[in-house]
Parts: structure tokens; C-alpha cells; sequence
């Protein structure tokens, strides 16, 4: 009698040579990649989802990329390179910071630093200047400066362009305003002739601005005049 398998056994071999019962082929395990460097970091939410960068808010809505960046440095003209050169002196309360005197060395005045010498006179710029001379008197006593005071007038006269004397203002003998108008470096201006008389001199302030300067330096001048005395 012939030998027989066993029914198992070959059900078993038949399955074996299919690829087994009920099983499945191994999952390669994943392996995790890291994001570039340049890549913004992005939060992981519910479901595995990634939401954008949060950006900050500002007033009236949401930030935009560009209003985050910082502003671009000012162009080399625009920068301040230092402080800026004083000009008109007027306008302030400047120190009369410099002792000057005149022709003669007989009288002598205080006058801001921004004033600076240029032959006779000192200016600032074509803003103001102010001149300063000294005559002897005729004779010992007070003497009435209005009396003497031709050649003072006649010499600004011959300085300033278009002269045109616009009044007198009398303070005593020993003192005289005489105020004008007239061309100064080519621009219009106006002016003041101040005489005063300490004993043996007569002391002359010439004190000019351009036409649009004069009501800055005016307060200036006077404080010019205040300061005006016989040198030591």
C-alpha cells in the first residue's frame, strides 16, 4: 500500500511557497529629515498641521515684512558732520566775550566773538558791522558832540552808499544818536552814529546791519553802546 502525506503538511508546504499565512512584509522604519537653517521655525498644530511664522501686530492692522525692517542709515549730506558754524548773532544773547578799541586807542568797546576784524571794522559775514574811533576834544570841559560831529557824518558818508540821514536824538551835550540808511556791500541796510564824549576823547560806535538784520541786531547794538567807555 502506497505511502500518503499527510493533508496538513502539504497545505502547509503549498502556503510556505506563497509567502506564509497572514503575514505582511516588515515597514522600514522613518527616519526624521531636519528643516534647512534658512527656513523660518513653524509651529506644529492639532493633526500634525504647521501653521506660518507669527508676526507682531501694530497699530491699525496687521505688521507688514517691510515695516519690521530697521530704517537705512541717512546719506553722507544729511549727517551732522559737527556743530554748525555760528552766524546771526541777533537772535540770541551772545557774551560779549572781546575788548576792542579804537583808531586812536582812546576809547574802547565789548562786541560777541562771532564779530571778527577785517581792516577797521568787525563784521559778521555781510549781517553787521561796527567800527570804532576816538577824536580829542577842543579844548578842556564838555563840549556839545552835535557841534563836532560834521566830520563823523562826513566820513560814513564817503563809507556807505547812498547815504541818507533819517534823524537825531539828542541826550544830553556830551551825547548824540544819528541814525541813516544807505548801501552796505551792496545790499540795503540801516545804521547808527552813537558820539559820547569822556573827558579829554569823543568816542564814535558806527553800528550797521543789512535791511532784514536790523531788527535781530538792534538789542545787540544796544547792549554794544552800554559797553562803550574811555581806554585805560
Amino acid at each position: 500500500m502506497p505511502y500518503r502525506y499527510p493533508t496538513v503538511a502539504i497545505v502547509l508546504v503549498l502556503l510556505a511557497a506563497c509567502g506564509g499565512v497572514g503575514t505582511e512584509p516588515p515597514t522600514p522604519t522613518p527616519t526624521a529629515t531636519r528643516p534647512p537653517a534658512s527656513a523660518p521655525r513653524q509651529a506644529a498644530t492639532a493633526g500634525g498641521a504647521t501653521s506660518p511664522p507669527a508676526t507682531r501686530p501694530t497699530a491699525g492692522g496687521p505688521a507688514s515684512p517691510a515695516a519690521t525692517r530697521p530704517p537705512p542709515p541717512p546719506p553722507p549730506a544729511l549727517r551732522r558732520q559737527g556743530p554748525p558754524t555760528p552766524r546771526a548773532v541777533g537772535t540770541a544773547t551772545p557774551a560779549l566775550t572781546q575788548t576792542v578799541r579804537g583808531e586812536m586807542g582812546r576809547c574802547q568797546a565789548r562786541l560777541p566773538e562771532q564779530f571778527r576784524q577785517e581792516g577797521r571794522a568787525w563784521r559778521v559775514g555781510d549781517e553787521a558791522a561796527v567800527t570804532l574811533s576816538s577824536a580829542p576834544t577842543p579844548g578842556l570841559g564838555v563840549v556839545d558832540v552835535e557841534a563836532v560831529s560834521g566830520p563823523v557824518v562826513d566820513r560814513v558818508r564817503g563809507e556807505v552808499g547812498d547815504f541818507r540821514e533819517t534823524g537825531r536824538t539828542r541826550a544830553g551835550p556830551d551825547r548824540l544818536r544819528i541814525r541813516f540808511t544807505g548801501t552796505l556791500r551792496d545790499q540795503p541796510g540801516r545804521g547808527l552814529i552813537y558820539e559820547r564824549q569822556f573827558d579829554q576823547a569823543i568816542c564814535v560806535l558806527v553800528l550797521a546791519a543789512a535791511e532784514g538784520q536790523w531788527p535781530h541786531y538792534e538789542p545787540l547794538f544796544e547792549r554794544i553802546i552800554a559797553s562803550l567807555q574811555p581806554a585805560p
